[in-house]
């Protein structure tokens, strides 16, 4: 007899503390993010050296499969295809960015 009062005045005690937490959850707009980073206050996801090479052309240094090294304007650096090969010497465009590395197609 007395187990069953206990599991509802437990079960009582667990909703009005969920009731508590939610309330105070939508209150103070723990979720929401408040702020945000735009380019206009200097945040960028690619760095400024690497905007530089969007749509520049360049060749395949070593063999894309489907990572490799291409070289830009004498620069070298680390890209990947978007999945295919692509041979050592291959005129290539750069199209995007993954995060930090170019990512090429044939040109």
């Amino acid at each position: 007899m007395y187990t069953s009062e206990i599991f509802w005045a437990i079960v009582l005690i667990l909703s009005a503390l969920t009731v508590v937490i939610i309330y105070y959850i939508i209150r103070n707009d723990a979720i929401v993010l408040k702020s945000s980073m735009n380019s206009e206050e200097g945040y960028t996801s690619i760095p400024e050296n690497l905007k530089k090479i969007l749509y520049a052309k360049g060749k395949t240094i070593t063999p894309m499969n489907p990572s490799g090294v291409i070289e830009i304007n004498g620069v070298r650096f680390d890209a990947q295809s978007r999945g295919e090969f692509i041979e050592p010497g291959t005129e290539i465009e750069v199209i995007g960015f993954d995060s930090v590395t170019p990512i090429v197609k044939i040109a």
